[in-house]
């Protein structure tokens, strides 16, 4: 695991997590069927806790993605957070 902190602007800093784990796949088969209908409650915790901080709900708050090689070969997983330095 890799944790990139980058500072954005005055109000606001990026968190970058690489991880290059398992792939976090939305559409990956191995996963219970049943599950794919539910969100994770990690992610919806995630996400009001960012409103709560940021005191906004921004979609690029939140941002998970595959990392793929040229050959399109899953390398992990990248998850950024956008969090408010001083929030009020």
């Amino acid at each position: 695991i890799k944790i990139i902190f980058k500072k954005v602007d005055a109000d606001f800093i990026r968190v970058n997590i690489l991880n290059n784990g398992k792939k976090f796949n939305k559409n990956n088969t191995n996963i219970d069927l049943s599950l794919k209908k539910k969100s994770s409650l990690g992610i919806d915790l995630t996400r009001k806790r960012l409103f709560l901080i940021n005191g906004r709900e921004a979609e690029n708050d939140l941002q998970i993605e595959d990392i793929v090689n040229e050959k399109g070969e899953s390398k992990g997983t990248q998850v950024s957070l956008m969090i408010k330095v001083n929030p009020s």
